[in-house]
């Protein structure tokens, strides 16, 4: 008997992936955005600020990754689905 294939699907929790064909489950998140003040534009991290985080010798070094961790992703134009 021939194996039913789930291909990948917005209308699906599992799928067999198609580049190994392994059964597997996938998570689905509600993505929103929260609005922004009047006349306010978002927060880019500059240089700046990246030198900044590295010279601080206060940041607890874990805070410290996932604040340069976050200038990579937002400076490389990711969209962002969790705070810091």
């Amino acid at each position: 008997m021939t194996k039913k294939i789930n291909p990948p699907s917005i209308q699906e929790t599992a799928f067999d992936c198609p580049h190994c064909g392994a059964y597997t489950t996938q998570f689905w998140y509600n993505v929103y955005g929260d609005s922004r003040d009047k006349n306010s534009i978002p927060n880019i991290p500059s240089k700046e600020s990246l030198s900044h985080v590295l010279e601080d010798r206060e940041t607890p070094r874990e805070l410290k990754q996932n604040l340069l961790q976050w200038i990579d992703r937002i400076s490389m134009g990711y969209v962002l689905l969790r705070k810091i």
